[in-house]
């Protein structure tokens, strides 16, 4: 039997992807998320912007009232 898992956490991009789709239903941690995500974009070393962006616009529409959340997504 071959079992696949899919590891979150901030080492690199697949990660932060991973935990991005993994938490986008908890604001506290998507924050932090989304700030690791920023880091990436930021310095040109993201090689799927268009998944990123895409969670980043989504993490924005289901948190409208999240202040932090809405702050990070800009």
């Amino acid at each position: 039997m071959i079992v696949l898992f899919k590891v979150s956490g901030d080492a690199n991009e697949e990660q932060i992807l991973v935990a991005a789709a993994a938490y986008i239903e908890r604001p506290n941690i998507l924050e932090k998320v989304l700030n690791d995500l920023f880091r990436l974009l930021r310095y040109e070393t993201c090689q799927n912007i268009s998944y990123a962006l895409h969670t980043v616009l989504e993490a924005m529409d289901r948190h409208l009232t999240e202040k932090h959340i809405q702050i990070c997504g800009r």
